[in-house]
């Protein structure tokens, strides 16, 4: 397989991968969120708090099974049966210390935070460490294929099967305990729904080398997984040791929400991008376009979410949780703070496929360092100067792991800025007109409405207005899904794409070069010309025997006098008069159209009478305008009209 053709499969399996893992995280937090509503009003906030307390300590038990020696499995190129039995047989090992540890503290935890129920809840919940590590190889295994499809069927099941096994237990006045038996439920279903889909089973192999080969890499990637999940418990433990259970219950439910919300944006990106990054850490140069692509279009979605929570926290409380939950939502505004700096996790994500993973273990050591200080310095202030803090540290953070993101894949700062701040400030401009209709005096209901509604039209109003670079990037993605699914497919040994690769164009211009009455090589370096119209333009192609068989290439965004520009069209010799370059014209006459574009011009040499004759026919006529910078070339042009079919 050539090394174009590997490139779009990575790309077209990523693509497939990040679909299947947002509608998971979609459905599974959407249909868990409902559950945790309806939990929310069977259950008291104690009740809450006492599971919340165990978070950290079943947390850091999974990133033993989940995160280990699995990930390092995802990394490695060439992993093979041995590697992949030895990893399933030391995972159970493993997750059998664990369970004993667990086991085995139990009594000290209860007495830790003087609560003597945890002691048995404890003990019970733990076994979820045993069931999860059952599956774990068989998911790393989707992972690696980038196979993301089973795995929405396994957390769909997981999610449903702990719904229905919570509500049915907390009715029954089971309280702590319907959340403790759920979620052994759902993950016991879930494991099974996992091990039929993925038709992989052990062998009777085991490695110890290869296991210690394997835990070199993870070990670091442990640590820095440890490390975050450790803090990211911290404030539940921190809580429940100086203030109450109760307060635990707040935090927690506070959290929910924006955690949801972010797991489901921003969590379906992380999980695909880490073994698609993977695939591409030979090439810096396509691994920082990677990257700066899913932090931009990350940072656009989750921002105006949420900002509109941090505004509509009390309303949307009282509508869903009942008046009982209220003291949870300064809770939730500190948590949607704080959840704005989760899609630069992008970042690190690169360093980790580049083999990185002792760099993003010290700025987790760094990070939680700070972290750890502003907790403690804050302690004495009251809950609330606890969460200003985590805000204060998160935003330092931030400025260190752009240092090391910086000196490895060339993201620097002033990029970060560039990326970051216009969906910011457009989703704080609108948060503050979601805010004004709050003072309008209606009912919460109409007034929550309201405030969606004019919270939408607005950023995507100013997306529009300002021609925000993810807007458009997402809007046509969008429109070519929805053109696909419209037009009529090709002969079979033909297809359509948005965008080729750089190779491929390259290869394509030093195919069709000569054919040019001024050959193109003598205008400019065709490389530098690929990569140009790989980043800038729109491109429409018909690849046919594994080669570009005809191309047009052009610029539809950010354009002068609201006109698109035809830069490129070309056909191989041994593929005229086959219509490919009056489709691909009208392909991207009507991409322009649809982008509300007045026009599209572009230059044609007069003797090239085959183009020019093919122009004319199309519509295009001649343009000549006051100041004509290329007055040797003929200069034409197509008028988009309200009554012409394309």
């Amino acid at each position: 397989m050539t090394n174009t053709e590997n490139q779009n499969q990575i790309a077209k399996k990523t693509v497939n991968g990040m679909f299947w893992k947002f509608l998971e995280k979609i459905f599974s937090q959407g249909i868990q969120l409902i559950i945790q509503i309806v939990l929310a009003r069977l259950l008291l906030p104690e009740e809450y708090g006492l599971v919340g307390l165990l978070a950290i300590f079943i947390s850091i038990s999974d990133v033993f099974i989940l995160q280990g020696l699995t990930t390092a499995l995802i990394q490695k190129k060439n992993a093979d049966e041995t590697d992949f039995s030895s990893v399933f047989i030391a995972n159970i090992i493993i997750s059998l210390l664990l369970y004993g540890i667990l086991f085995a503290i139990a009594p000290f935890v209860a007495r830790f935070y003087h609560e003597p129920k945890l002691k048995e809840l404890m003990r019970v919940l733990s076994l979820n460490v045993i069931i999860g590590a059952i599956p774990a190889v068989h998911n790393a295994i989707l992972s690696k294929e980038l196979d993301f499809r089973k795995s929405f069927y396994r957390n769909i099941s997981n999610v449903l099967t702990q719904g229905i096994v919570g509500i049915a237990l907390a009715i029954l006045g089971w309280g702590a305990w319907a959340m403790v038996y759920s979620k052994l439920a759902g993950v016991a279903v879930g494991a099974v729904v996992l091990c039929v889909t993925v038709k992989w089973r052990p062998q009777k192999m085991f490695s110890i080398k290869r296991v210690k080969s394997l835990f070199h890499y993870s070990s670091k990637v442990l640590g820095t997984n440890l490390l975050n999940t450790t803090f990211n418990n911290m404030h539940s433990l921190v809580i429940g040791k100086y203030y109450s259970t109760t307060d635990v219950g707040y935090y927690q439910r506070g959290q929910q929400i924006p955690q949801t919300v972010m797991t489901a944006l921003d969590g379906s990106m992380s999980e695909v991008l880490y073994p698609a990054y993977s695939k591409v850490q030979d090439d810096k140069v396509l691994l920082k376009k990677a990257v700066r692509k899913s932090v931009s279009v990350s940072m656009y979605i989750v921002f105006p979410v949420l900002v509109g929570l941090l505004v509509v926290a009390e309303p949307l409380t009282l509508l869903l949780l009942t008046e009982k939950w209220l003291p949870s939502v300064p809770f939730m505004q500190f948590s949607c703070v704080i959840c704005m700096f989760w899609p630069l996790s992008h970042r690190t994500h690169a360093l980790n496929a580049l083999g990185k993973s002792g760099t993003t273990l010290a700025i987790s050591l760094v990070g939680k360092s700070i972290t750890l200080i502003a907790i403690f310095s804050c302690l004495k202030f009251g809950i609330y100067a606890l969460m200003i803090g985590t805000i204060i540290a998160s935003f330092i953070n931030m400025w260190i792991s752009s240092y090391y993101v910086k000196k490895h894949i060339d993201y620097s700062i002033k990029e970060l800025a560039i990326d970051v701040l216009p969906p910011l400030l457009l989703s704080v401009i609108m948060g503050g007109a979601v805010y004004c209709v709050s003072f309008i005096g209606l009912h919460d209901i109409i007034t929550l409405a309201i405030q969606v509604v004019l919270g939408v039209g607005i950023y995507i109003f100013g997306s529009w207005l300002f021609k925000l670079e993810s807007f458009g990037y997402l809007l046509s993605i969008v429109k070519g899904f929805l053109r696909k699914r419209g037009k009529s497919s090709l002969k079979s040994n033909e297809k359509t794409a948005k965008q080729p690769s750089i190779d491929e164009i390259e290869k394509f211009l030093n195919a069709v070069d000569k054919e040019f009455p001024v050959p193109l090589s003598q205008k400019t370096d065709l490389h530098e010309y690929a990569i140009k119209l790989y980043e800038h333009a729109t491109i429409f192609f018909v690849e046919q025997d594994g080669k570009i068989a005809a191309m047009v290439a052009g610029y539809t965004d950010n354009v002068e006098n609201d006109m698109a520009y035809i830069s490129l069209l070309a056909t191989r010799e041994e593929y005229r008069g086959q219509g490919y370059a009056k489709r691909l014209v009208n392909e991207f006459l009507e991409c322009a159209k649809n982008k509300n574009l007045s026009a599209t011009h572009l230059y044609a040499v007069e003797t090239n009478e085959r183009a020019v004759q093919l122009y004319y026919k199309l519509g295009f006529e001649k343009y000549m305008p006051e100041m004509e910078p290329r007055k040797d070339d003929l200069h034409l042009i197509f008028r988009v009209k309200k009554d012409k079919k394309i």
